[in-house]
């Protein structure tokens, strides 16, 4: 390779150890054992999920331990996209008092740390073609399971000490701006929730409240069934071979997922889950067919769409979600549910004020973005060498 790179293969400068095959009884009570790291420990999408952390009492090794930075991939996954399969993770610091151990749908990578920085090595995982490679040796119908033995057959462009710590400086920094964005938004999500529950039930400068049957609500505003103030409406049926791309918005429970040349709706409206996906609810601005799996408001009774859309939101829709098997929402006792609300001015007003939260974060969502696709970008020209690094 250019520039003094070599290129060599991740088991002749890594050492792979998968974690401890268990049974549900080696697991003790919170704090009282050894942290243990599950598959549960690695959120959906990514990063770390604190709430998946376990504790552990049964047989360890040695070398089946691991500490805090420590660089680890999961061997199994239970989506078929391989959202996480292989994807790379460096242990946080999670119980000061006890030492961590990990579970065989974990593989600890060791680093030989005079030739390959595990950061470099961890920035290098991430990229495209290898998250590629990660889901293509990985086999299993309904669950993936990673093969190891392929994974050391990995090949590693492997520039000087020197120049892989200047890439990951560079790629740090990104991550560091990804990072302090992202802070923003869950800080302004938990304002946005704050700011709905003191609008959305008290309203905007009210003195006087009154009790009612569903408890106190400011003096003017009408307590209406669901069905009165708005009608819920299932969506349609699009066989796939007719879904031909155009400039209409394909809505599922999920939310938009693609166009199509015709719409059954016009725009703005406000679309949920009705089978499957449950709880989400979203504002569509352009005029949009909503599938079966959905329904959408079929008539807003002269509210504010807006307001609608933000109150929804707040009580929760998924709880009228019936069914053991794939959940339904029940439109019917949707219907029935009782709403406080004001009059339209101050269900404008109300509305105008969330949304300048809510673009706020929309905002700095779309920054986010255009980092991660900045580092995605840079990380593919940087380890193909067509960005030189001096």
């Amino acid at each position: 390779m250019k520039n003094n790179w070599q290129k060599i293969k991740l088991g002749d400068i890594c050492t792979l150890i998968k974690g401890i095959t268990y049974k549900s009884d080696d697991y003790a009570s919170t704090g009282d054992g050894l942290v243990f790291l599950t598959l549960k420990s690695i959120a959906k999408g990514g990063g770390f999920n604190f709430d998946g952390v376990k504790y552990y009492k049964g047989e360890t090794h040695d070398d089946q331990f691991v500490a805090p930075n420590d660089l680890i991939i999961a061997n199994t996954d239970l989506t078929r996209a391989g959202d996480i399969i292989g994807a790379p993770l460096f242990v946080p610091q999670i119980d000061k008092e006890n030492k961590y151990v990990y579970s065989m749908d974990i593989t600890k990578i060791v680093t030989d740390e005079s030739r390959l920085n595990r950061n470099y090595l961890y920035h290098y995982l991430l990229t495209k073609n290898v998250r590629n490679y990660m889901r293509e040796i990985s086999n299993g119908s309904t669950v993936l399971h990673l093969k190891i033995n392929l994974v050391n057959k990995l090949d590693i462009p492997l520039p000087l000490l020197e120049i892989q710590s200047k890439i990951v400086q560079i790629l740090s920094s990104i991550d560091a701006e990804i990072q302090y964005t992202d802070q923003i938004i869950q800080k302004t999500e938990v304002l946005k929730k704050g700011l709905m529950q003191e609008l959305l039930t008290k309203g905007i400068n009210h003195k006087k409240f009154k009790k009612t049957k569903i408890g106190e609500i400011p003096e003017g505003w009408n307590i209406e069934r669901f069905e009165e103030f708005a009608m819920l409406q299932r969506g349609y049926d699009l066989p796939v071979q007719n879904r031909i791309r155009g400039e209409y918005e394909l809505v599922t429970s999920n939310g938009v997922t693609d166009t199509h040349n015709q719409f059954k709706v016009k725009g703005p409206g406000i679309v949920t889950g009705r089978s499957g996906t449950l709880g989400k609810v979203f504002y569509i601005e352009k005029d949009f067919w909503p599938l079966n799996t959905t329904l959408y408001i079929k008539n807003f009774h002269g509210n504010n769409k807006k307001f609608i859309y933000y109150k929804i939101q707040s009580f929760n829709i998924s709880r009228f979600g019936t069914g053991t098997g794939v959940p339904t929402l029940n439109r019917n006792n949707v219907h029935k549910e009782l709403i406080a609300i004001p009059g339209y001015i101050e269900q404008q007003e109300i509305a105008e004020i969330i949304s300048i939260v809510d673009e706020k974060i929309s905002v700095n969502k779309i920054i986010k973005t255009k980092l991660v696709l900045l580092k995605m970008g840079l990380m593919q020209d940087i380890f193909s060498q067509k960005v030189p690094i001096n």
